[in-house]
């Protein structure tokens, strides 16, 4: 099992250097605030989005998935690599995330905002993707990658902008306190729904023929 997840750190390694320059652009138009400190939380969001997204479609290329199911490690050990990697990456995203918004609430691109209200609204952000990949997954383990983007496009369509949207009053104060304390809490709501979309994924991907 730690071999399946290292495979996906190390195909991810490969798409690191785009993604760290990417990440610094977005950071540097922060700083000069051309954008607001949460649209770089929401960045976060994309990352826990595309990632994985990008490490199915080497093992799609591969043939990874054939390979992977023959071995002792079976289908079973394929979908509980990929959930674990997602919800390591979330936690690596959430630490990036927060030592970029302790940077820019000193150089003072807070928006006003105190650090924990910056805090949180990447809290949010992470609990949003993981709620995302709780519906992508699924998707992608039934009908593979190249379906599997429709159901990526609709889940950043319909989730992203609601949570978005969410975050960003969070992130001004302007949400009555108990909606702001949901907002919060969406990282217990995005770990429920990931694993129930694991069991989902467990049962799609056992009878999908490879």
């Amino acid at each position: 099992m730690r071999g399946v997840v290292l495979k996906e750190f190390y195909l991810m390694k490969s798409l690191g250097k785009s993604y760290a320059l990417i990440c610094a652009f977005f950071l540097l138009m922060t700083l000069t605030k051309v954008y607001d400190y949460s649209f770089l939380s929401g960045f976060v969001v994309m990352l826990l989005l595309t990632i994985p997204m990008s490490t199915f479609s080497f093992d799609e290329a591969a043939g990874w998935d054939k390979f992977a199911a023959a071995t002792p490690v079976g289908r079973k050990g394929v979908v509980q690599g990929k959930y674990l990697f997602v919800l390591a990456l979330g936690g690596g995203l959430l630490v990036l995330n927060s030592l970029m918004q302790v940077l820019l609430f000193f150089l003072g691109a807070g928006q006003g905002d105190t650090l924990g209200e910056m805090f949180w609204t990447g809290v949010a952000c992470l609990g949003a993707g993981l709620a995302l990949n709780a519906i992508l997954l699924p998707c992608i383990f039934k009908l593979g990658v190249q379906k599997g983007r429709l159901a990526l496009l609709l889940a950043v369509a319909v989730g992203t902008s609601f949570f978005a949207a969410g975050v960003a009053l969070v992130g001004r104060g302007g949400v009555p306190g108990q909606l702001e304390y949901a907002l919060m809490g969406l990282p217990v709501l995005g770990i429920v729904l990931l694993a129930i979309s694991y069991f989902i994924s467990q049962k799609l991907y056992g009878s999908r023929e490879l």
